[in-house]
């Protein structure tokens, strides 16, 4: 869900600006939207896109495997959510999901033990985490551990260029760090296949 990966496998996914659909939520049975730019709305990013299939599944639009009867118009606009986007985002969702449970698993911790789950990047500052944890993108059992970073990437970097200490201490994570390869391990292809459901 990284940046705009999402609209290259939704029918009307597009990047976050103007146009878009970034968060869908139900008032009372009223399904209500926000579009960026307070425009007409032409598609869907990725926060809007998260929103909607929870909107779905709280008013059983969708059922436990997905299964989408007709295309889902967002509201009064002319955006909808198709079947096969439903799909694209159980694919998504389950992978991230099972990924995080099986480095829990492999660091041999219980997931109660886990203080706090990181969520980096502009994406996830936009994210309605009771959607994210809703439809299973996001292990639900974390949901008030969560804590937005913003751009990691650049303040870590920032951190290590004007501390040498920082910069020893990234160095020791480093030399701690180990690859997991998802694709060799069982215990994520299980959790993967189980987390395809809402």
């Amino acid at each position: 869900f990284a940046g705009s990966g999402v609209g290259k496998s939704v029918l009307m996914g597009m990047m976050a600006k103007n146009g878009a659909i970034d968060s869908v939520v139900i008032n009372n049975d009223d399904v209500s939207y926000t579009v960026i730019g307070n425009t007409e709305a032409k598609g869907i990013c990725g926060s809007g896109i998260l929103d909607a299939v929870y909107v779905m599944k709280e008013k059983g639009i969708i059922d436990e495997t997905g299964y989408l009867e007709e295309d889902f118009v967002i509201g009064d606009s002319r955006v909808l959510v198709s079947q096969n986007d439903i799909r694209q985002i159980q694919l998504a969702k389950s992978a991230i999901c099972a990924g995080i449970y099986t480095l829990i698993h492999d660091a041999d911790v219980s997931i109660e033990e886990i203080e706090a789950l990181y969520v980096a990047g502009g994406f996830g500052n936009h994210v309605n985490m009771v959607s994210a944890t809703g439809i299973g993108l996001l292990p639900s059992e974390l949901l008030n551990k969560i804590k937005f970073i913003g751009n990691g990437a650049l303040a870590g970097a920032s951190m290590i260029l004007l501390n040498n200490d920082m910069l020893k201490k990234s160095e020791e994570i480093s030399n701690k760090a180990k690859e997991l390869h998802l694709s060799e391990s069982a215990y994520f292809m299980d959790k993967y296949i189980d987390l395809m459901y809402f």
